[in-house]
């Protein structure tokens, strides 16, 4: 079997989906160069601005990214509304900005790491309790936002 040899550069996005849309269109950019209309040059750039952008966000979050890394554990959050929602982002993003910052605040995360797996596991199968620690993250949650808009505004 022969090797294939590559400069290991990334493809965009945008060209995979239009070498899926029209493969003739893709011989022709390459045989003559893209040629767009100005609006479409505009739209282009600011597309791929956009795509650059949520790359950086999806690294960073991943910890892959220049910067700080972010710490996507949120145990208890995860299991009450799950990985992704938006409660366990506002979560993230307090302890990030606010817990991170005080040292009473490291020294609970750091707990929080170390017991809440267990909790976790624990909460599981027992629904009523699950509600209930939903009920006071909501309350937690509902706190974060208010004093988000406040400081913006």
């Amino acid at each position: 079997m022969s090797r294939i040899e590559t400069d290991h550069r990334s493809v965009a996005v945008t060209d995979l989906a239009q070498l899926a849309r029209c493969e003739q269109q893709m011989v022709l950019d390459r045989q003559f160069g893209k040629q767009r209309p100005p609006a479409r040059e505009r739209l282009a750039r600011a597309g791929e601005a956009e795509h650059r952008r949520h790359d950086r966000l999806a690294r960073q979050y991943q910890g892959q990214g220049r910067g700080r890394a972010r710490d996507a554990r949120c145990f208890v959050a995860s299991a009450v509304y799950g990985e992704s929602a938006w409660q366990t982002d506002v979560l993230r993003d307090w302890r990030d900005r606010v817990l991170m910052r005080l040292w009473f605040g490291r020294v609970l995360i750091s707990l929080y790491y170390r017991l809440s797996p267990t909790g976790v596991r624990w909460l599981a199968p027992r629904p009523r309790v699950t509600a209930a620690v939903r009920s006071i993250l909501d309350g937690l949650v509902a706190r974060v936002v208010r004093s988000d808009k406040r400081e913006k505004s």
